[in-house]
C-alpha cells in the first residue's frame, strides 16, 4: 500500500494514487498568531487524524510556528479535492488569504 507525503510545494498539483493509499499533508502553521488552516476535503478522502507539531519543543521561543499535519486515506475512486484557507477563524474570507489546493485522482 502506498503512502504519500505532500507539502506546500505541491500547491495546485495533481497526485495519482490507488484506492486505500494514505496521504500525509503537512502545511506550515502558527496558531499563536491566531491563524490556522481551514481544510475541506472531498467525500472520497477520509480524514484519519490531524495534529499540530510545534517547531520549538523547548517552549522557550514565544510565537514559534510549526507544522499542521493531516493523515488521509483514499476511500473512493475518481477525482478528489483538498482545499485549505489559512486565516483567523473569526474573520471573513477576503480573497487575499494564503490557500492550498490539490487534486487527488484515485484509481
Amino acid at each position: 500500500m502506498g503512502h504519500y507525503v505532500v507539502t506546500e510545494e505541491q500547491h495546485n498539483a495533481t497526485l495519482f494514487v490507488q484506492l486505500n493509499n494514505t496521504l500525509t499533508l503537512r502545511l506550515p502553521e502558527n496558531p499563536t498568531t491566531g491563524y490556522s488552516w481551514n481544510l475541506t476535503i472531498s467525500p472520497g478522502l477520509s480524514l484519519l487524524d490531524d495534529s499540530y507539531i510545534p517547531s520549538d519543543t523547548s517552549g522557550k521561543i514565544l510565537g514559534s510556528g510549526g507544522i499542521h499535519e493531516w493523515n488521509l486515506t483514499a476511500v473512493a475512486k475518481g477525482e478528489q479535492k483538498i482545499q485549505g484557507v489559512y486565516k483567523k477563524p473569526w474573520e471573513p474570507v477576503t480573497g487575499n488569504e494564503t490557500t492550498f489546493t490539490m487534486t487527488i485522482v484515485v484509481t
